[in-house]
C-alpha cells in the first residue's frame, strides 16, 4: 500500500469533485491524513471547504507560500516520529502541486473530472480495505488443524494483505516455510490457552518458536499468579519474555485473558506493560468465557496510551464488531473470520 496520494483536481469543477469525496471522507476520515496543497485555494476555496464540512477532516493546509515544502516536510517528519500507520492523502490542484508533491517523495495519482472522481472513491476505500485487511491476525489454533489447513490459512493471509498468522508453536516451521516469499508474519502462541506453565517453560517455547521462524510472539499470562497477587510474578514473567522478543527483533504481545480478570487487575497488568513495553497488550484467547469487549479495549488503551498498542482477540465475527474495536483503540484484530469480516466492508462499501 502506497502511503502517499496527491488529488490533481480539474479547476473548473472543484465544487462536484469535494461534494462527491464528502461521503466517503465523513465515513472514513478517521483512518487518513488529509491535507490540502494548493497554488489556487484562494479565500473562496477555503470558504467552500468550511461551508462544505471538508475543512474538518483536513489535518495541515498549505498555500502557495515560500515555505511551502518547508511546512510539509516538517509536516511529514512529526507524522514518522509519532509512527503514523494512517496513509495520506494530499490533494492538490494543477501541475505546479504534482511537481511539489514530486519533489517531496510523494506517490502522484493525476485525475481529471467526472470520470475520474469515482476512481478517487475507489481509490480511498481501497485504502480503507488495505489498512483494515493489515490489521487482521488469521487465526486456526485448533488441536485438529491438519497440513492442508494450515497451507489453506496461509494462503488466505497472502491473498489479502493480512498481518499474520496466528497459530500454535508446533506448526511455526510449516507456515513459515509456506510463507517464506510473503511479507505476512508467523505468530506463535505461547502456553496456550490456559498460560499456566512457569516462566522458564515459556521462555523456551518463545526461543524455540523464533527460533523455527516465529515474527510474533502471544503469550497467556500466569492468571493463577495474578489473581494471588503476586504483580511481581506477573511483571518478571512479562519482562523475560519481552527482553528475549526484542533481542530477536520479533513483536510480543501479552494476552489478558480479561474474561476472567477484574477491571482493577486489568489495570494493573496494563500499568505493568506501560513500564515493560511489549509491543501489544491483547483481550482473550477465545478460548475463555467471553472475548474481546469495547470496554476493556477502551480501558486497556486508555491505561497504556501510546507506549503499547492493543489486539482485540475472541467473538470478532463481522465487520461492525471490528470496526468498533478498532475505533476503541485497537491496532491488531485477532480472529478466525477475517474473510467474513472483509466481506461485510465489501457490502457496506458495495465492492
Amino acid at each position: 500500500m502506497k502511503p502517499y496520494m496527491i488529488y490533481h483536481i480539474n479547476n473548473d469543477n472543484q465544487t462536484f469533485t469535494f461534494l462527491e469525496m464528502r461521503e466517503v471522507l465523513q465515513k472514513i476520515y478517521n483512518n487518513i491524513n488529509i491535507v490540502v496543497i494548493s497554488s489556487l485555494l484562494k479565500k473562496e476555496m477555503k470558504q467552500f471547504l468550511i461551508d462544505t464540512d471538508i475543512l474538518q477532516y483536513v489535518d495541515f493546509y498549505i498555500g502557495k507560500e515560500e515555505n511551502q515544502n518547508t511546512e510539509f516536510q516538517m509536516y511529514l517528519e512529526v507524522l514518522k516520529r509519532k509512527k503514523n500507520i494512517k496513509p495520506l492523502i494530499v490533494v492538490g490542484e494543477g501541475s505546479s502541486d504534482i511537481s511539489s508533491a514530486k519533489e517531496l517523495g510523494l506517490n502522484t495519482i493525476d485525475l481529471d473530472y467526472e470520470k475520474d472522481c469515482l476512481q478517487l472513491l475507489d481509490i480511498l476505500k481501497t485504502i480503507q480495505r488495505e489498512r483494515l485487511a493489515n490489521m487482521f491476525d488469521h487465526t486456526l489454533l485448533k488441536a485438529y488443524a491438519s497440513k492442508e489447513d494450515f497451507e489453506k490459512l496461509c494462503q488466505e493471509a497472502h491473498d489479502n494483505h493480512f498481518a499474520m498468522v496466528a497459530i500454535n508453536s508446533s506448526p511455526v516451521k510449516l507456515c513459515k516455510e509456506i510463507l517464506k516469499d510473503s511479507p505476512v508474519h508467523v505468530g506463535a502462541a505461547i502456553s496456550f490457552p490456559l498460560g499456566q506453565t512457569s516462566i522458564e517453560t515459556k521462555v523456551f517455547e518463545t526461543q524455540k518458536a523464533i527460533e523455527d521462524g516465529a515474527d510474533e510472539i502471544d503469550y497467556v499470562i500466569n492468571i493463577g499468579e495474578l489473581k494471588n497477587g503476586n504483580l511481581e510474578y506477573i511483571e518478571k514473567e512479562m519482562k523475560e519474555i519481552v527482553s528475549v522478543c526484542k533481542e530477536n527483533h520479533v513483536l510480543s504481545k501479552v494476552i489478558f485473558e480479561n474474561c476472567y480478570l477484574t477491571k482493577e487487575e486489568i489495570k494493573e497488568v496494563a500499568l505493568i506493560a506501560k513500564r515493560v513495553e511489549p509491543d501489544f497488550i491483547k483481550t482473550s484467547t477465545g478460548f475463555g468465557t467471553s472475548g474481546a469487549t469495547v470496554e476493556d479495549v477502551l480501558l486497556m488503551k486508555e491505561i497504556v496510551g501510546d507506549k503499547v498498542q492493543v489486539k482485540a482477540a475472541g467473538g470478532i465475527r463481522d465487520y461492525p464488531t471490528a470496526k468498533a474495536m478498532i475505533e476503541a483503540g485497537a491496532s491488531r484484530i485477532g480472529t478466525s473470520s477475517s474473510l467474513l469480516i472483509l466481506k461485510g466492508f465489501d457490502e457496506l462499501y458495495h465492492f
